[in-house]
C-alpha cells in the first residue's frame, strides 16, 4: 500500500427512503484523521466493524480481526459540532475559526443522517502494540474534560495537526 486514505462519509438510513442504506464520500484525506473531523465525535461512536477480506484482495487479515469506525447521526454531529466551536473558536487563529465555520456549515448542508468516518487503511498500517481505537479514546477524553481549550492546545501540540494547514485540520475534497 503507497498510502493510507481516510473517508469520511455521509450515510443514509433505510428510513431515508429505498429501503437500502447508502453511503458516499464527503472527502479524503491521507495518513491521519483532521481535527475538525473528530469534533463531531465521542468516545461512545466508536464502533467496530469485523475485516472483510472479500473486499480488497491485496490485504489479507485473519477474519476475527476489528478495526474502529467512527458513527453517529447527523443532529447529535452538528450539536457537538456548534458547542466545541464555540469553546475552541476562543483561542483559534482567524483562519482556522473561519475554516471550522465552513466545516460545520459544510456538514450541517448536508442530506444524510449519519456521519461516519472509515479508518480501515488507517488501521491497516498501525502496529498492535499502538491500537488506534485507544487513540481515538484519548482524544474524545482531551476534548471532554472540563476545559477542552486545554484538551485543544494538547492536541494542536502533537504536532499530528498545524494551525494554518486546512488539509490537517479538515481534510480535502468537500
Amino acid at each position: 500500500m503507497l498510502g493510507t486514505r481516510i473517508i469520511l462519509m455521509g450515510v443514509g438510513s433505510a428510513a431515508d427512503g429505498g429501503g437500502e442504506q447508502r453511503a458516499e464520500m464527503l472527502c479524503a484525506a491521507n495518513h491521519a484523521i483532521p481535527l475538525y473531523w473528530l469534533l463531531p465525535f465521542d468516545k461512545d461512536d466508536i464502533k467496530f466493524y469485523k475485516v472483510d477480506n472479500s473486499q480488497n484482495p491485496m490485504i489479507e487479515l485473519p477474519d476475527d480481526k476489528e478495526y474502529p469506525v467512527l458513527i453517529t447521526d447527523k443532529d447529535r454531529a452538528i450539536s457537538r459540532l456548534t458547542q466545541r466551536q464555540k469553546t475552541l473558536g476562543m483561542m483559534m487563529a482567524d483562519t482556522d475559526k473561519a475554516l471550522l465555520d465552513s466545516w460545520l456549515s459544510f456538514l450541517d448542508g448536508q442530506p444524510f443522517s449519519m456521519f461516519a468516518v472509515d479508518t480501515f487503511e488507517l488501521w491497516c498500517n498501525r502496529r498492535e502494540s499502538q491500537p488506534l481505537d485507544k487513540e481515538l479514546e484519548s482524544y474524545f477524553e482531551l476534548l471532554s474534560g472540563v476545559d477542552e481549550k486545554d484538551g485543544f492546545s494538547l492536541m494542536l501540540s502533537s504536532g499530528e495537526w498545524q494551525s494554518g494547514n486546512a488539509i490537517s485540520l479538515a481534510g480535502f475534497g468537500w
